[in-house]
């Protein structure tokens, strides 16, 4: 197509394009091309009787999605008025670039709370729940369906398999119980407990559904991706609704897997290292690491006011025997959305920690230490502790949460993680990781991956031989670390002395009604004095909105 131009653009108008080669494909779309296509003109078929079949279906899609002007974002806690003043700034960003209508989307018993900040932006109010007659048959048929489901299914897994137009809805259902329940895992449903969790999931599910088939929207603006927010992920990407990811960062999540998106952001810093002092880079992010601190927001908040310890303290305190090797089982948030991340080898990540607590019981010949996450106590539920006094394993120490991972990375021949950061950070310090979720850095070649229990068993067994990773693959890792810290960078949304001061502010205190209060006098301090459009956060919207339009 390159040597004739008119037949390119005529092809160009229908919305797609023929490419004979792969090879072509890149060319086209190599780094420096200056050409920029909508995502439904990127197209590669092998015969020309497939493309002409296609077109008229795919003029239809498109003509569909270009008459969509509209940008949704979800109203995500009515405790949390300052994600609301949040969200609104990005899609003005989108508002002022593409000039879409921006709609919020508010759930039962949501309150709106405005001001002139907010009645500024035209906002249309869009209720999910609707009360005419086709919102009580859906009423009636999610009352149905989730009675047809407890007839047929009464274990978790069930829950977890649970599928409605083949998407994985049982995800959401599955981490929305065991986050407002008192219990990390599912082993059998509860009617009295579970019923209305999984109805109003449903619910939800067709609700949406319905509003998503009437508006065919450009974009979904969400904040939190997990628990019940998943299925509005789900129903966006279905109907051809771009998801933009507004928390620390502003980006276009492509997947419903969350590891999936993360290796997005890695591969778009992996074109942007060339020039950078991989060791050097990775180096310094090591040695703020070690003084609390982290470019990545969870990273930083799991080490806000952690106590580092010297070595020989912690030996002391770990009883650890200097002759045996010594392995870390890292445990997550048992309750923080397990299924949004990847596959994993256990149902969830309590299943994986007794699991993995289980075989170590009987394993004598290394250091087996518990490193518990520094969050876990902010979560419903029992913190995974109690599993080593269940199995009565006076082989295993715990880790003080109170503790960063700076003693992890001093002491530890080996790693076990589900799909933690720990997993790439320890590689990149030539610690050998074991891994039992399809991380986003799974399949890259530094660490071990167990997605059979004959496999993680052999592994477990045979700790005691483990070495520290080989040159290679430890600088294999840096080298994605490194890619995945300058994608973030990046993306992220807080690189001005405005957006800082806000995540200042959510870091540093967790209480809803006084976070909202300390974020709405900064706010309207910073606006008595400056142009609310020139924060960086308005600013990476309109950037985003600029590079997809």
């Amino acid at each position: 197509f390159g040597r004739d131009d008119r037949l390119f653009n005529r092809i160009k108008r229908k919305t797609g394009f023929y490419i004979e080669e792969e090879e072509s494909m890149k060319e086209l779309l190599r780094e420096d091309s200056q050409m920029i296509f909508p995502e439904t003109w990127k197209y590669t078929y092998k015969r020309k009787r497939e493309f002409h079949s296609g077109l008229e279906q795919e003029q239809q899609a498109y003509n569909k999605n270009m008459k969509s002007k509209i940008i949704f974002f979800k109203n995500e806690s009515t405790n949390y008025q300052q994600i609301e003043q949040y969200l609104k700034k990005i899609a003005k960003g989108f508002q002022k670039r593409c000039g879409y209508e921006i709609v919020q989307l508010i759930g039962k018993n949501e309150r709106i709370s405005y001001n002139a900040l907010i009645e500024s932006f035209g906002i249309k109010i869009e209720k999910v729940y609707k009360l005419d007659i086709i919102g009580k048959i859906i009423e009636w048929l999610s009352f149905f369906k989730t009675c047809v489901f407890f007839l047929f299914n009464k274990s978790g897994q069930k829950l977890v398999d649970y599928k409605i137009d083949k998407l994985p809805v049982g995800y959401a259902l599955y981490d929305k119980i065991i986050r407002t329940q008192d219990r990390n895992t599912i082993d059998r449903l509860d009617i009295k407990k579970d019923f209305m969790e999984i109805y109003e999931g449903v619910l939800l599910y067709y609700s949406l559904k319905r509003i998503f088939r009437k508006e065919h929207p450009k974009y979904l603006l969400m904040m939190e991706r997990g628990y019940q927010y998943y299925i509005y992920k789900l129903l966006a990407l279905k109907n051809g609704a771009k998801v933009v990811r507004c928390h620390d960062i502003i980006a276009i999540d492509k997947f419903a897997s969350f590891a999936e998106n993360e290796r997005e952001i890695a591969t778009k810093g992996y074109k942007e290292i060339n020039n950078v002092n991989i060791n050097k880079y990775v180096n310094n992010y090591f040695n703020t690491y070690y003084k609390g601190k982290s470019d990545l927001s969870w990273v930083n908040y799991a080490n806000y006011n952690r106590k580092d310890i010297e070595v020989e303290e912690a030996i002391s305190k770990l009883n650890i025997n200097r002759n045996k090797k010594s392995i870390f089982i890292m445990s997550h948030v048992l309750a923080d959305a397990p299924h949004i991340n990847s596959s994993m080898l256990y149902k969830d990540y309590y299943i994986a920690l007794k699991e993995t607590i289980k075989i170590a019981s009987g394993i004598k010949n290394v250091n087996w230490i518990l490193k518990m996450h520094p969050d876990c106590t902010g979560y419903p539920g029992p913190s995974g502790e109690e599993l080593v006094y269940e199995f009565g394993c006076n082989n295993i120490s715990i880790l003080d949460k109170s503790f960063s991972n700076s003693v992890v990375f001093k002491l530890a021949d080996a790693i076990i993680t589900v799909q933690g950061t720990i997993g790439i950070e320890a590689s990149a310090r030539g610690i050998p990781v074991i891994i039992t979720g399809k991380a986003w850095y799974a399949d890259i070649g530094f660490t071990i991956n167990a997605y059979t229990e004959e496999k993680y068993k052999y592994l477990l067994n045979n700790l005691y031989r483990i070495k520290p990773l080989k040159k290679e693959k430890t600088m294999l890792a840096k080298r994605w670390l490194c890619s995945y810290l300058i994608g973030y960078k990046i993306l992220q949304a807080s690189n001005d002395d405005f957006s800082k001061g806000i995540y200042d502010i959510l870091d540093k205190e967790h209480i809803p009604e006084i976070q909202n209060r300390i974020v709405l006098n900064y706010l309207e301090d910073y606006m008595d004095k400056n142009d609310i459009r020139n924060v960086d956060i308005y600013k990476a919207a309109l950037r985003l909105a600029k590079e997809d339009y």
